[in-house]
């Protein structure tokens, strides 16, 4: 079963994306961290297999948990599959994204999020099963 990550500062912003998910990808195990200090934390104990990260937070920013987690995966290297990592902001400013890739992320989304963009992203990275009852459009 995949493990996903959320690591937003926003309560609420955490947990509408939890949701979201949860019901996108059931069988998934979500983690949530409210910063980045919590993110390399977490990553050290689980290794999940994505990572849905906001950029600006206190403590520790996006950028800075993204290259401490590609650190990691790098001294650990036992030939594992790369957690991917996808950073999720406001900051819709055209270097941004460049921004991102830099710092070690896969993927980059705009908020607000939309659930159509998180099943994708699901899709592309870990795969999905779909709920009972939901149908391939």
């Amino acid at each position: 079963n995949p493990v996903v990550m959320i690591v937003e500062d926003e309560w609420l912003n955490r947990k509408m994306l939890a949701v979201m998910v949860s019901k996108i990808a059931p069988s998934a195990s979500v983690l949530q961290a409210d910063d980045g200090e919590q993110a390399v934390a977490l990553f050290r104990e689980r290794k999940p297999d994505l990572i849905f990260m906001d950029l600006q937070m206190p403590v520790k920013d996006g950028f800075r948990a993204s290259e401490e987690i590609r650190a990691m995966e790098l001294e650990n290297a036992s030939g594992g599959d790369r957690c991917r990592i996808v950073a999720i902001t406001a900051d819709v400013q055209p270097e941004t994204p460049r921004e991102c890739i830099a710092a070690g992320m896969d993927h980059y989304l705009s908020k607000p999020v939309e659930k159509e963009e998180i099943c994708s992203v699901l899709e592309l990275w870990i795969g999905r099963e779909r709920p009972e009852g939901e149908h391939a459009q």
